[in-house]
């Protein structure tokens, strides 16, 4: 049956997880937009719960695969005239709702090699998309979130992401002592684990730290930085060079600079 109607519940859901963040926490679903995104959560094992697309606006083999290799119980088919008013792109070919995942730090491997970023109450949502996108294309391991935080699953962060958040660990966690424990537990495991933190008051620049060894990167919030307690925690602060008038890096922009040098390091150590 073609839904065509603002006023049908199945569509009242999906804005209401659109929209609101509780909503998203109560029912531990969101919304996805796009052939990308949806492929992703798919090919990485994450449970569709519906699969949302205008018949006529299929129109790519790889959307039209997923369609017809989904189960069509989890269909639900809107006009055009709707799929307008759901979202503002005439060419998004296939929307999903997800079913969120546990917010398990076991999730992330603790590799010989291990790469990690933090970011630290991250507050603009295409900023941590981005962190989250750079850590996937990065090789990184996984992205811990140290709340309070912006959603990760609000439309936007997810959207920034890419796709990247089906593809590797991200995981919530709510204090800085339950971070103080993890590194101690990769520490028992691994024995060498340096914790780096980005400050754009460091001594030390980052082409001065060895990534090669087991790393966990830490970025701090957009307006204030890395905070005073977390410093303690880091074994050393890094800056970027610049040699414009900017004194400081987009949180987003610093973090996957310093992903793109500890993936240099380690190709080059090969």
């Amino acid at each position: 049956m073609l839904i065509r109607s603002t006023s049908n519940l199945h569509i009242k859901y999906i804005r209401m997880l659109c929209e609101k963040r509780m909503a998203r926490n109560t029912h531990y679903e969101f919304f996805v937009e796009g052939v990308r995104a949806v492929s992703e959560a798919i090919s990485h094992g994450w449970n569709v719960k519906k699969l949302i697309f205008c018949p006529s606006l299929v129109r790519s083999d790889w959307a039209k695969k997923i369609v017809a290799e989904s189960d069509r119980l989890i269909h639900l088919q809107i006009s055009e005239n709707l799929h307008s008013k759901l979202c503002d792109r005439n060419d998004l070919e296939l929307m999903a709702i997800i079913s969120q995942v546990e917010d398990d730090i076991d999730r992330i491997p603790i590799e010989s090699n291990l790469l990690v970023i933090a970011a630290e109450n991250p507050q603009n949502r295409g900023n941590l998309g981005t962190i989250i996108r750079s850590a996937d294309a990065m090789g990184a391991h996984g992205v811990l979130i140290m709340e309070p935080a912006v959603d990760l699953y609000d439309p936007k962060t997810v959207r920034a992401t890419m796709g990247s958040l089906f593809a590797l660990p991200v995981i919530r966690i709510k204090c800085h002592s339950f971070f103080r424990s993890w590194r101690e537990k990769v520490r028992a495991a691994l024995g060498a684990f340096q914790v780096i933190g980005t400050s754009p008051h460091a001594s030390t620049t980052i082409d001065k730290v060895d990534f090669t060894v087991p790393t966990l990167l830490v970025v701090g919030n957009e307006q204030s930085g890395i905070s005073k307690q977390l410093e303690t925690m880091c074994d050393a602060l890094i800056s970027i060079p610049m040699s414009g008038s900017a004194d400081s890096l987009n949180s987003a922009i610093a973090a996957s600079v310093a992903l793109y040098e500890a993936n240099r390091q380690r190709i080059a150590s090969k």
